[in-house]
């Protein structure tokens, strides 16, 4: 056996091994990408589990996915399925914000249908197909 097979033999095996250990791309891909995501059945399990403040979550929220930054930034997203309307606290606004994290399965917020959000404190929320999709931080001059 020459040197170069045994090698490649030695690091096909090792990769066999170490796979199992990085299965979910998800998983990977927050890792390398400083990132969390989080998935809540609903809104009482949202405010129990989670390390983000986000008060304009409607009280029927289900479904929760919240990606954040792993560094305590105040980075995050967070999608929810939802029948209600925001509280009384968020206004209507025009979009100026975008989120710096994506979430499969949130509204395209650059297509031009997309420009009415409302801002929820730090919060910047737009409709989404089944409820709402939320990032923070906004624009500066919108948090309130």
């Amino acid at each position: 056996m020459t040197t170069i097979t045994a090698r490649a033999g030695a690091a096909i095996a090792l990769s066999l091994l170490c796979l199992p250990a990085l299965s979910g791309c998800a998983a990977i891909d927050d890792m390398l990408h400083k990132q969390e995501t989080v998935t809540f059945a609903d809104k009482a399990a949202f405010d129990s589990g989670t390390k983000t403040s986000a008060d304009w979550l409607p009280a029927d929220s289900t479904d929760i996915t919240e990606r954040r930054t792993s560094d305590n930034s105040g980075v995050a997203v967070i999608l929810l399925t939802s029948k209600s309307k925001l509280p009384d606290t968020c206004k209507d606004a025009e979009r100026r914000s975008a989120p710096t994290l994506n979430l499969d399965g949130a509204p395209d917020i650059y297509d031009p249908k997309n420009t009415a959000a409302h801002v929820c404190g730090a919060w910047t929320v737009m409709k989404a197909s089944d409820g709402w999709y939320g990032w923070t931080p906004n624009a500066e001059d919108q948090a309130g």
